[in-house]
């Protein structure tokens, strides 16, 4: 029941909606008494995207270390890996760059990359890949950064869900922009508008959709945090732009 009222309320006013606190709240302590740790670490992941979400990035980082010890003690693959990918996020936001990027690496080796998994594993995954991108292009390690969108799209070719792939093209189109490749960006942006879900002939994925329009009509090269694995800003730099 409750987690139902997450997902309306997040879908609806968003993962920093003050209604939220409450009922996680509330769901940890119901959480303790069951003893489930799958229920948990659920809640748990709740309370650190919304602090996220909110930028409280010091908070965020303390629910991602008990994400990654509620991981570690039960030894769950698929939790390890989302605690890793919530770690690195949280330790790149803060300016942790080298730490950050050690997290995304260890949430990518817990499976095979040839392992094909649930979509939203898949998905996680893919995520990874992109802040890890980003982390190594803050650094100044282009070259790898781009061996490792390269590697993204690899894995997403081999996943059986189509929206995998979607997702991991808008990342690479976005990869491409910030490495100043504007013209292959706009190309591969539009290959994803092009998509076309192969279950619903003439109709393209919402969320991709939206993103690859939201790149093509960017005029110039820049950084936008809410799309991108890294941010500037926590290490005093400012935005790029070029005409």
């Amino acid at each position: 029941m409750r987690s139902v009222l997450w997902r309306s309320l997040s879908n609806g006013k968003g993962w920093a909606a003050a209604e939220l606190e409450p009922e996680y709240a509330r769901a940890r302590e119901l959480c303790a008494q069951l003893s489930d740790p799958a229920l948990a670490f659920r809640v748990l992941h709740g309370q650190w995207l919304m602090r996220w979400w909110k930028r409280e990035l010091h908070a965020s980082l303390e629910f991602a270390d008990e994400l990654l010890a509620a991981a570690k003690d039960v030894k769950d693959p698929a939790m390890l890996m989302v605690a890793n990918f919530a770690r690195g996020v949280s330790l790149l936001e803060l300016g942790e760059l080298v730490s950050a990027n050690e997290h995304q690496e260890k949430a990518l080796a817990v499976f095979d990359l040839r392992q094909p998994l649930s979509a939203g594993l898949e998905n996680s995954r893919i995520s990874s890949f992109g802040w890890l991108h980003g982390g190594l292009f803050v650094l100044g390690y282009p070259e790898r950064a781009w061996a490792k969108s390269r590697e993204m799209l690899e894995v997403a070719q081999r996943a059986s869900n189509p929206g995998v792939l979607g997702f991991a093209s808008y990342q690479a189109a976005y990869h491409q922009l910030v490495q100043g490749d504007n013209t292959g960006a706009q190309k591969r942006a539009e290959e994803v508008m092009a998509w076309r879900c192969p279950d619903r002939p003439g109709t393209l994925r919402g969320g991709h959709r939206r993103n690859a329009s939201r790149l093509l009509r960017l005029p110039c090269y820049w950084w936008d945090a809410s799309h991108s694995g890294f941010v500037l800003s926590s290490l005093g730099a400012r935005k790029s732009r070029t005409a």
